[in-house]
């Protein structure tokens, strides 16, 4: 799974950054059985549910999708369950969109928070 993420990002000095970041959370008690039950369940791809869920409480959100992530494709299924959502593609990015373009996310983001 991290290597996926990781595999993605392009810029070297940003994968080392989150590489770094990714390992210190490894050190708390817990973290490699959540990940490695998550990748054993399969959660990333029976997802519909949860976000159904989340599209019943009709609350704002915003999702950053990179183009180049390798569910880029799956984005319809999450606007759909959730008709409240606010939906960005970002150009060229991987699955850490917000990490590999920062110039292109935060002024969004930003945005978003300020209403």
């Amino acid at each position: 799974m991290i290597s996926t993420i990781a595999g993605q990002i392009r810029n070297p000095e940003i994968k080392r950054e989150y590489m770094r970041k990714f390992l210190q959370q490894m050190k708390y008690k817990g973290t490699r059985r959540a990940l490695l039950a998550t990748v054993r369940d399969n959660a990333f791809y029976e997802l519909k549910p949860v976000y159904e869920r989340v599209g019943r409480c009709g609350k704002p959100g915003i999702l950053f999708w990179g183009t180049a992530d390798g569910g880029f494709k799956q984005h319809p299924l999450v606007q759909t369950a959730i008709p409240s959502i606010e939906f960005h593609a970002v150009k060229g990015a991987g699955h850490g969109s917000i990490i590999e373009a920062p110039e292109a996310v935060n002024p969004l983001l930003i945005e978003f928070l300020k209403r």
